[in-house]
């Protein structure tokens, strides 16, 4: 954009209110608006890719932070396997084994764990499709842990009716995770032919998943 030229101000007035003055004014501003309206250039050089590789490694550590944000870290995993419990009432990890989306969030070792690499509020989305192989009704116990720890008033119970029942546990945690935090999702069983079931692929469907898991970021810590 140029600089504005060639405007004519107004006569200094030497009363009071001037009509004059004042008609001199409206048209002093008329042809600043013009050539703003005229000279006013878009700017078309932002490269949107360089922006984002400065703030992912180029900028200070502050805007690299805020660039990651921005990005919106996020995962889905699923598992393709039947995970089966070894005992009664000991906890499991569910376990990964495949990637679908991820940015700043991925499997660990083992591949029950997720971890983040932005701090902050985490929404964890989950799906497992259980199944009772034989027997009478059975319990399963879900909850959450970070870092190996579980987390308080964070577990639910779901009973399995009777034998070769299926049933679809699914809820979300919204959880503050550090940098370099993991994310597990445990559970446990009163009887051991409860068993967390992938199904291969139908003419009609596709395959079943054993487990299904979701990270997004929500917010940045307080």
């Amino acid at each position: 954009m140029s600089k504005v030229n060639n405007v004519r101000l107004p006569n200094a007035a030497t009363t009071g209110y001037s009509p004059e003055q004042f008609n001199q004014l409206v048209r002093s501003l008329e042809q600043v608006i013009f050539q703003l309206n005229n000279t006013y250039t878009p700017v078309t050089s932002d490269n949107v890719n360089q922006n984002i590789s400065f703030y992912e490694g180029g900028g200070t550590s502050a805007l690299v932070n805020a660039g990651q944000t921005a990005l919106l870290p996020h995962g889905a995993f699923h598992d393709t396997t039947t995970q089966t419990a070894a005992a009664i009432s000991t906890p499991y990890a569910v376990t990964f084994n495949t990637t679908d989306h991820t940015y700043a969030t991925y499997v660990g070792t083992p591949t029950s764990r997720i971890y983040v690499d932005v701090s902050g509020v985490y929404n964890y989305e989950f799906s497992l499709q259980l199944d009772k192989t034989a027997g009478a009704t059975g319990n399963i116990w879900v909850w959450p842990r970070i870092n190996g720890s579980d987390i308080a008033d964070s577990a639910t119970r779901l009973a399995i009716q009777g034998t070769t029942a299926e049933a679809v546990a699914a809820w979300n945690f919204l959880l503050d995770v550090n940098a370099g935090d993991y994310f597990e999702l445990m559970w446990a069983v009163d009887d051991d032919r409860i068993r967390i079931q992938a199904e291969p692929a139908t003419a009609f469907c596709p395959a079943i998943p054993s487990a299904i898991l979701t990270v997004t970021l929500e917010s940045a810590l307080g």
